[in-house]
C-alpha cells in the first residue's frame, strides 16, 4: 500500500494512497489482458478502484492531493504516460490527464476502460470485462459493439452512475435501521406509504447527485488568446480557455513571459517576470450553484496559471474576463474574455 500524509510519505505495494479523512484515493497499474497483442500503453493502464477515488484526485484536488499523486506516479516504474509516450503532444492542451491517461489515451475507473479521443471530440467506454476488445476500443472506429461511445461535452462519469441508479439508491438506504424503525407504524399500509416515500426521496436525492435531473445543458469548449509586446522585444502570450474532454473539465487563465531570443527574428523564449492575472470570473457548474472569483495571482516566473475550475462534471454557463500584467512595466498589460452562451 502505497500511504501519503502531508508530510510523510512511504511506498507499499496494493498502490492505495491514504491521505487525511475524505482524501483518501486507491489508484494502481493494472495489466491489460488483449489477446497477448502489444499496445502503445504496454498492455497497461492506471487503475481508480471507484468513481469517487477518480474524483478526489480531479475535482478541484487539494495541494496535499496533488503532491501524493505526484510522488505515487514516479512510484510507478510499470507504467508509462500519454504525455511520457508524446512529451510535445498538444491535442489535449490538459497536462493534468494526460499524466493519468496510457500512450493509447485509455484510463481504468472502476469496472470499466475509458479512451479519450479530443481530434473525435468522443469518449469510448469498454467494461474491464471486456478486455479482450481492447484493440477495438483504441481503433478509430470500434466495431465489436461492446464499446460506449460519448461525447466529450457529456458528464460521462454521471452517465454511467445513472445507469447503475438502482444500486446507488440501495446503498443509501440501510435495511438493518429502516426497517425496524418503519415496522414501528401502526398498519401495513401505514409501513408500505412510509418506504414509499423514503425510496421516492432517496431516487431524487441520489437523481440529482448524478444529474438526472438537472435540465442545465453542458457548455462548449472554447479558447481565445493574445499576445501583448512591450519594450524591447518583450510579450506577454495569454490565453483564458475552457476545456471539455468527458472525464475532465477546466476552466482556467494562463500567461507566459516571453523575450526575443534575437531582436527582429519572431523566435521567442521564456522570460522571468513579475506576473499577475487579475479575474472578473464567474460560471456555474451544471447542477450547481454560481461561482466567482475577482482576487489577483501574483507570481515571479516565466508563467503563471489561474485554475479556476477542474471536476469531472461539466460546467453550463462561464464569462470569464481576466487582465495579464508584467506588474513591472507600465505598458505590458492585456485583456481577454470568454463566455457561453
Amino acid at each position: 500500500m502505497a500511504v501519503a500524509a502531508i508530510t510523510i510519505y512511504s511506498c507499499k505495494k496494493d498502490g492505495t494512497t491514504q491521505l487525511h479523512n475524505s482524501d483518501n484515493f486507491n489508484v494502481s497499474v493494472a495489466k491489460i489482458s488483449s489477446n497477448g497483442e502489444k499496445s502503445l500503453g504496454n498492455n497497461s493502464c492506471l487503475a481508480f478502484a471507484t468513481i469517487a477515488d477518480y474524483k478526489i484526485v480531479m475535482s478541484q484536488p487539494t495541494p496535499q492531493v496533488q503532491t501524493a499523486f505526484s510522488n505515487l506516479l514516479k512510484s510507478f516504474s510499470t507504467f508509462t504516460s500519454y504525455t511520457q509516450t508524446y512529451p510535445n503532444d498538444t491535442l489535449f492542451d490538459d497536462p493534468y490527464l494526460t499524466n493519468l491517461l496510457n500512450a493509447d489515451g485509455v484510463i481504468q475507473i472502476g469496472t470499466n476502460y475509458f479512451k479519450v479521443d479530443p481530434i473525435l471530440q468522443k469518449v469510448f467506454v469498454l467494461p474491464v470485462a471486456q478486455s479482450a476488445y481492447y484493440y477495438d476500443l483504441i481503433s478509430a472506429s470500434p466495431q465489436s459493439g461492446k464499446v460506449i461511445m460519448f461525447s466529450t461535452n457529456d458528464n460521462v462519469l454521471d452517465l454511467l452512475q445513472a445507469g447503475a441508479l438502482q444500486n446507488l439508491v440501495l446503498q443509501k438506504i440501510d435495511i438493518t435501521t429502516t426497517i425496524p424503525a418503519l415496522g414501528e407504524e401502526k398498519s401495513f399500509i401505514s409501513f408500505i406509504r412510509h418506504l414509499q416515500v423514503l425510496v421516492a426521496t432517496v431516487v431524487d436525492e441520489v437523481a440529482h447527485d448524478v444529474g438526472l435531473t438537472c435540465a442545465d445543458n453542458p457548455a462548449q469548449a472554447n479558447v481565445v488568446s493574445g499576445t501583448k509586446s512591450y519594450g524591447d522585444g518583450y510579450r506577454l502570450a495569454c490565453v483564458i480557455k475552457y476545456i471539455n474532454l468527458g472525464l475532465d473539465f477546466k476552466l482556467f487563465a494562463k500567461v507566459n513571459s516571453q523575450v526575443q531570443l534575437i531582436l527582429k527574428l519572431k523566435v521567442y523564449v521564456p522570460f522571468t517576470a513579475q506576473l499577475r492575472i487579475t479575474p472578473d470570473a464567474e460560471w456555474k457548474r451544471r447542477c450547481g450553484t454560481q461561482q466567482d472569483e475577482t482576487e489577483p495571482r501574483d507570481s515571479t516566473k516565466i508563467s503563471l496559471t489561474y485554475p479556476f475550475y477542474s471536476d469531472i462534471r461539466a460546467l453550463t454557463t462561464y464569462d470569464v474576463s481576466a487582465v495579464f500584467q508584467n506588474i513591472n512595466s507600465t505598458d505590458a498589460a492585456m485583456s481577454l474574455n470568454i463566455h457561453y452562451p
